[in-house]
């Protein structure tokens, strides 16, 4: 076997979504919106993926509330596995929109691995637009993509779960054509890997 699985699950319905429907892209820079957090919809969408943390060797999150609730949501047990990896190169572009911005508390459980995500929000002082596809972000995401690639092994199963327009570029990257995602939709794919160990 010369791949790794890859499972992608967008978070659940948020109150960002909500208020966009209604209000338009202004819900985004609403105050009221950041780091939005998921609705009772949202989380039974999530409630209805039914995932298990030991189907995965690996599972990556976005330190989003949204996401993190996603996880927990999709998966009770999570809160209690160590292999969860929160990691601030899955957050959606950082530009302007205020539910985008991560806090600098994550409320996470605390046997969540930390590493990867910095006391301070490494993107809130980043331009990476509002639009996609944006250059830096694009880069953000392919990156994440060759180090994924780079740091698991032939064989490994991993889940990670993050952001619509996120999802998208992976699938840029991977694939050269973007894949939309529903809220709490999940899909699968395999990517080559580096290291075949």
């Amino acid at each position: 076997m010369t791949v790794i699985e890859v499972t992608l699950m967008r978070h659940g319905e948020a109150t960002h979504n909500v208020a966009a429907r209604i209000e338009g892209v202004h819900a985004y820079h609403d105050p009221m919106h950041a780091d939005a957090a998921l609705t009772a919809i949202g989380l039974n969408q999530a409630a209805q993926a039914h995932l298990n943390p030991a189907d995965y060797d690996a599972i990556y999150c976005s330190p989003l509330r949204r996401c993190y609730q996603t996880l927990l949501a999709a998966m009770p047990t999570a809160c209690d596995a160590t292999h969860v990896f929160l990691d601030d190169r899955l957050m959606e572009p950082q530009g302007s929109a205020i539910c985008n911005k991560r806090n600098e508390i994550v409320v996470a459980p605390a046997g969540w691995n930390r590493d990867r995500i910095s006391p301070m929000n490494p993107w809130f002082l980043a331009d990476e637009g509002t639009s996609i596809p944006s250059p830096a972000f694009e880069k953000r995401v392919a990156e994440f993509y060759s180090w994924l690639r780079e740091n698991h092994k032939a064989g490994d199963r991993i889940l990670i779960v993050s952001h619509h327009d996120w999802i998208h570029s992976w699938f840029q990257v991977h694939q050269g054509s973007g894949v939309s995602l529903r809220n709490a939709e999940v899909i699968s794919t395999a990517i080559k890997v580096t290291y075949a160990g």
